[in-house]
């Protein structure tokens, strides 16, 4: 009986052996690799949200980016947008603090594009105090240095809350320290050719240029101080552009009619830079 049990068993071991032999030698019978889930986190303002896009869920730059992101590493990447209009540095702190960018702890890559509204809040209550009917030379001129001193403010909340945000995220992100690329901010304004700021000498595009190359020293400082935070230069694409690609385009062109937030082609832009620069971090890391 013994000898039966070990015949047995030597005849069922060559058996198998057999059959694992055969299945490798027969490829087809392998299981076809499924592209990989990825996500991309998205989180900023009303400019990365799409307003006043036809379809922000299409015609966003994270939208944009995600198609090709797909096309480049054929992986599935998934849109996770959570910007939300009117946002500033402080607001979207706030969201993090109060989990709503739920998918951000499994984000494969993180976009930010914050500070925007860190200028141009304080710039609309000077508007709004220099047009009031009680408005005298005295009080614009005491308007302008509240601007001023508002905007200075403004500034330095937005490189606390950048370190604060910086903090929260490594402490949850779980992708091996997803990179982050922080965009800067452009200027709207910057082909406007006339249009001065009420009761004042100075021209709105120069004030314009000047407050948000401040912003950007702040994020460019920022990003220089973290080795997985990369820089991604937005504004000089669109100055390159003959006419800056948003959607103001009301005639006579000024800073009262003129809307700041990206048309399409601009949107296109912001996604075609994020992207190279993935791709050129991408390129760092793998040699």
């Amino acid at each position: 009986m013994k000898k039966s049990i070990a015949a047995l068993t030597a005849s069922l071991l060559l058996l198998a052996t057999g059959c694992q032999e055969e299945i490798a030698a027969q490829p087809d019978l392998t299981l076809e690799q499924k592209p990989e889930t990825k996500i991309l986190v998205t989180l900023g303002d009303s400019i990365s949200a799409g307003y006043g896009l036809d379809a922000p869920e299409t015609q966003r730059y994270s939208a944009f980016l995600t198609e090709m992101l797909h096309a480049h590493d054929e992986n599935d990447w998934r849109d996770c947008n959570y910007a939300v209009s009117g946002d500033d540095c402080s607001d979207l702190l706030q969201r993090l603090y109060d989990g709503k960018a739920i998918r951000l702890p499994a984000a494969d890559e993180i976009v930010i594009y914050i500070g925007a509204n860190n200028l141009l809040f304080p710039y609309k209550t000077y508007i709004q105090n220099i047009l009031s009917e009680n408005s005298t030379p005295e009080s614009q001129t005491a308007a302008k240095k509240t601007l001023d001193l508002e905007i200075d403010k403004g500034l330095n909340r937005l490189e606390a809350d950048l370190d604060t945000m910086y903090q929260w995220i490594r402490e949850r992100n779980t992708v091996d320290e997803a990179p982050i690329y922080l965009l800067n901010i452009y200027n709207p304004y910057a082909d406007l050719t006339d249009e001065t700021l009420p009761s004042s000498d100075v021209l709105m595009r120069e004030y314009a240029e000047e407050q948000i190359t401040r912003c950007n020293q702040v994020l460019s400082d920022f990003a220089a101080a973290h080795d997985d935070i990369h820089l991604v230069d937005i504004a000089e694409p669109f100055a390159q552009c003959g006419e800056a690609p948003i959607l103001g385009e009301i005639e006579p062109r000024n800073i009262w009619t003129i809307d700041p937030h990206p048309n399409t082609e601009g949107q296109k832009i912001i996604a075609e830079t994020i992207f190279s620069a993935i791709k050129e971090y991408r390129n760092e890391t793998s040699l």
